[in-house]
């Protein structure tokens, strides 16, 4: 089972209606609990803890993951804060822009003694929001050190946020922490620039390679790249494989490395962390990604699981 651990949060996605104005629909988000929602998609088996405000929006989003019939689920509710709000711009493109209302929220407060709970887990998956606040610091670290007491395999998606935590050297070795204590990490191309240094990554076709090397830097750990409209990367035992995307037109990329991470960490809990397992693991997730896509909101309706594993076979890759 993978069990994640983070924010769960109200995406509000904003569209033009016909008198200019703009109009927010309200959509579960929060990249931890998308996570956990993609892994259900897939048919993975999966749990979730997290903390919202005991507000309308808590009470939405305590019953939309009720729904998912998670195998393990607990979502504590805070009197004294709320929950925090996510508004959400999307481009012609389909690429999306942030603005946070995140002050003195519900979502990195999280009390549960959770510690015990781990052992349900093969895999404790943490977000990294929670790192932008002290108390969400400390339960970065407990669930961390939790895990790797208990042998769990360590999953750390960077999804770093420059305005909640600024291009800083006290921010990158913050994140490079996590990043070299995981067992599984997912990094985008930006954040991949971020943690090796803007200055030493030298541009051109597969330039990310060695650093991908670097960052893969224990024993069957497992680093992810995702690419966008190209596909992924994945390293594992210095090997490094580029994993084509299905070509598509997007209309919302919200939640779409969710997506993919959430694929991704399904296909290594169901069948370990071999070579040809990362590849058919790193293929299903692109395409988990794709189909995200084509939907408005991070938590999308995916076909069956045997529909999308006919598609992620045709997708070409290669080793680099």
């Amino acid at each position: 089972m993978v069990l994640c651990i983070g924010e769960i949060l109200a995406d509000l996605i904003g569209s033009t209606a016909r008198d200019g104005a703009v109009v927010y629909t309200r959509h579960a988000g929060g990249a931890p609990f998308n996570v956990a929602c993609g892994v259900k998609a897939v048919d993975g088996a999966c749990g979730f803890i997290g903390r919202v405000g005991d507000d309308l929006t808590g009470k939405f989003l305590r019953a939309f993951a009720r729904e998912k019939h998670f195998e393990f689920l607990n979502i504590e509710t805070d009197p004294s804060h709320n929950t925090t709000l996510a508004f959400v711009e999307i481009d012609a493109g389909g690429e999306r822009s942030f603005c946070f209302a995140r002050k003195q929220t519900a979502d990195y407060l999280i009390e549960d003694d959770f510690e015990s709970s781990l052992s349900r887990a093969d895999i404790v998956h943490i977000g990294s929001l929670m790192l932008s606040e002290p108390q969400g610091r400390t339960v970065c670290e407990r669930a961390f050190a939790a895990a790797a007491q208990q042998g769990k395999k360590i999953s750390f998606d960077v999804n770093f946020r420059d305005d909640l935590f600024g291009y800083t050297d006290a921010a990158r070795e913050m994140f490079l922490n996590y990043v070299r204590r995981a067992d599984i990490v997912k990094v985008s191309e930006e954040e991949l620039v971020f943690l090796c240094g803007a200055a030493e990554c030298a541009r051109g076709e597969h330039w990310y390679a060695r650093y991908l090397r670097k960052l893969c830097d224990k024993a069957d750990k497992v680093v992810a790249l995702t690419l966008g409209a190209r596909g992924c990367a994945v390293c594992f035992r210095e090997k490094v494989y580029l994993i084509e995307a299905q070509k598509i037109t997007p209309v919302d990329t919200t939640g779409a490395g969710d997506a993919f991470y959430a694929a991704f960490l399904a296909g290594l809990d169901r069948r370990g962390f071999t070579a040809e397992n990362v590849v058919r693991s790193a293929r299903l997730a692109n395409v988990a990604a794709g189909y995200t896509t084509l939907q408005y909101g991070a938590i999308a309706i995916l076909p069956p699981l045997a529909q999308m594993e006919l598609l992620a076979e045709t997708l070409p890759f290669s080793q680099i």
